[in-house]
């Protein structure tokens, strides 16, 4: 037997059922797969081929039509929700609370009822997210024309990528979508002894500057989903988390080089707040922030490279001898 190929397709069929019955599972695939070669007549790749495509048989076993997030991304998408809504609804709880003490601008009913809506947003953010990345799992996929050969028996030798990593993107990119949507005032410069503040971003210009930033927070929580059902870098994932790189980094140079993003009261604001009046506060934001540009640029531009090192390799020198 070849046990190569039978791990492989045992191993694409319990990914994509309940994690609960994973090992019944594969304990039953074997002992059938087994069994099929007990009179040797068949070799590996013929009983492979006659149990099928593992997908269909994973949902032979799952019964995956009734579920919106199948089995592969079910138990990853709850472990999202525990840590990440409980972790938005209390930095917006504490962020309007903070407002409420220094500016006296939120009442309480509103500090509760911002906390629970944006519960509610990371709910329907996450669990879009998920069922997005289930039905990209099904993409191209023909049950009818499926072979053995279609196993991929390297899938064990590429590098692995931890799901830890886009689990914690993914928090911190919520965090900061209810932040910025629900409580944009609340990035400004406070004078605590004073309560007083003077507030960063244009208000009056939120709209505008919310659809950038939110495309830029859609591509980066896009990312962390790919990462998370990503198991391993391939080809497919590094044109993918290179395109919503890019178009990211795009939504936020647009938003970073605009005239409407900082309040242009700001120095005003500043001065009134008790701090000095002989500093131009905008202009050194807008250096900032033109080098922050730079700096996302190369960020991008060195994931990239470390990316398509791990899909590809790093490249081999080969010195021949002098004779």
């Amino acid at each position: 037997m070849n046990e190569k190929m039978i791990k492989a397709y045992v191993d694409e069929v319990i990914k994509r059922v309940p994690k609960q019955t994973q090992d019944d599972i594969e304990k039953e695939l074997i002992v059938l797969i087994e069994d099929e070669h007990m009179d040797g007549e068949l070799s590996t790749e013929e009983v492979l081929n006659k149990m099928g495509d593992p997908r269909v048989l994973a949902d032979q076993y799952a019964d995956r039509k009734q579920y919106i997030i199948g089995p592969r991304y079910y138990q990853v998408y709850i472990r999202t929700l525990t840590l990440v809504i409980p972790i938005v609804m209390l930095a917006v709880l504490i962020a309007n609370a903070v407002d409420f003490v220094v500016s006296g601008n939120q009442s309480g009913v509103n500090i509760i009822a911002g906390s629970f809506s944006s519960g509610l947003t990371v709910f329907a953010f996450v669990t879009i997210g998920f069922i997005v990345a289930d039905r990209i799992d099904k993409i191209g996929y023909e049950p009818k024309t499926w072979d053995v050969g279609d196993l991929d028996l390297t899938k064990k030798e590429k590098k692995k990528m931890p799901r830890s990593e886009g689990i914690v993107a993914a928090i911190f990119t919520v965090v900061f979508f209810a932040l910025i949507n629900y409580t944009p005032s609340l990035f400004a410069v406070y004078n605590t002894s004073e309560g007083l503040k003077a507030v960063m971003l244009n208000i009056d210009a939120i709209d505008r500057i919310l659809f950038w930033f939110n495309i830029a927070l859609f591509m980066s929580f896009a990312r962390s989903i790919l990462k998370i059902a990503s198991r391993h870098y391939t080809p497919v994932y590094l044109v993918l988390n290179t395109t919503l790189n890019v178009v990211g980094l795009i939504a936020m140079a647009i938003l970073f080089s605009s005239s409407y993003l900082i309040n242009p009261n700001f120095n005003q604001e500043m001065m009134l707040a008790g701090f000095s009046d002989t500093v131009d506060y905008v202009s050194y934001i807008e250096r900032g922030l033109s080098i922050l540009i730079i700096l996302l640029v190369i960020s991008v531009i060195a994931e990239f490279v470390k990316e398509v090192l791990k899909v590809y390799g790093a490249p081999t020198l080969k010195f021949q001898k002098k004779q």
